[in-house]
């Protein structure tokens, strides 16, 4: 049974919290473990836990019109990927085609795989460091990851779309717009700050 619309919508919004907790982080994990390799280990650290709380991908569940379109125009659909205009595309097209399912996971496994042959197929590859706190803050920034790109598809699939964009893009931003800002600041110049003591 979906969630009623505001429940839905709540659950999008706590997308948009966990994503800015992880900022700080991505330097420290980038800085143990190499761009590339640091962004591998945080989207199959994400893939994997997807795969265990949501499931294994069913990419023959996601309907037809999908895959033809991807299979029809496959340049295009690499070069809207990397542009801004996918986000705008995938809350759309999933609120209107996913028909409940979820694609996040498989998108998660197909970028973790992309993103290791890059890594092994860059020359020479940056040196990993496996130690307690960057392999915790992996973890961390996997599991923040897991749970807002499905809080994020819950909430637009069953949510007020408008509302959550409107949010997201900060369309006429009210005070409680300003003092998130002012969080997300303030939470920046902390972790500034604690990077300049190492």
């Amino acid at each position: 049974m979906p969630a009623p619309v505001p429940r839905a919508t709540l659950i999008g919004l706590i997308a948009i919290l966990l994503w800015s907790t992880t900022v700080g982080l991505l330097r420290s994990v980038s800085e143990a473990s190499g761009a590339t390799g640091g962004a591998a280990l945080v989207y199959t650290t994400t893939a994997l836990l997807l795969c265990l709380t949501r499931g294994l991908p069913k990419p023959g569940a996601m309907p037809a019109q999908m895959w033809q379109n991807l299979l029809r125009n496959p340049t295009a659909y690499s070069l809207a990927f990397i542009a801004a205009i996918t986000w705008a595309l995938y809350n759309n097209v999933t609120r209107r085609y996913a028909r409940g399912t979820n694609g996040v996971t498989l998108f998660f496994i197909l970028t973790a795989m992309a993103l290791w042959l890059k890594y092994f197929l860059s020359a020479p590859a940056a040196p990993m460091t496996f130690s307690l706190v960057p392999l915790l803050q992996v973890l961390f920034i996997g599991a923040s990851t897991a749970i807002a790109y499905s809080a994020w598809n819950h909430g637009i699939q069953h949510g007020n779309l408008t509302l959550l964009a409107s949010l997201w893009l900060g369309l006429t931003p009210p005070l409680a717009f300003w003092q998130g800002v002012a969080m997300i600041t303030l939470g920046s110049l902390i972790c500034w700050l604690a990077t300049r003591r190492l």
